[in-house]
């Protein structure tokens, strides 16, 4: 019952990032066209005034996932990438110093090895056997 809000903001947490993710991914969706296929009010795509914009929904999906794997495909600098890094760890760390350095939550008992005598399998059997007896019906 303890670990129900913990559970509660871990779903939380990945529904928003689904649905940010799906909104980034999806949202060439939304665009709206026009009756005869093209787009409506201004092009999103256009740079510097040119207007580049795909002349339907079809062509428009298509660049809007050629954009996104030339985003991912960027090639990153090694040095940058060790930067962004250990920035990331520096901020994690400040943000949840807890997690390092809290303590078990249960103390986890030592280990004591118990080495039965060889007599106990035998006086488990009597006792077990005088059990019987005692609760037995006498008449």
């Amino acid at each position: 019952m303890h670990d129900m809000p913990l559970m509660l903001k871990k779903i939380s947490v990945f529904a928003i990032l689904a649905s940010f993710l799906a909104i980034a991914f999806f949202s060439f969706t939304s665009m709206t066209y026009g009756p005869d296929g093209s787009m409506r009010g201004d092009c999103p795509f256009s740079a510097m005034g040119a207007s580049l914009c795909p002349p339907s929904a079809l062509p428009g999906a298509i660049h809007h996932l050629f954009a996104y794997q030339s985003f991912i495909s960027a090639p990153v600098n090694f040095a940058i990438e060790t930067l962004i890094i250990i920035l990331l760890l520096a901020v994690s760390i400040a943000i949840f110093p807890s997690f390092l350095f809290h303590p078990p939550a249960y103390d986890i008992p030592p280990f004591v090895p118990r080495s039965p005598t060889p007599f106990t399998s035998y006086d488990r059997k009597v006792r077990r056997w005088l059990s019987l007896f005692e609760h037995s019906p006498s008449y």
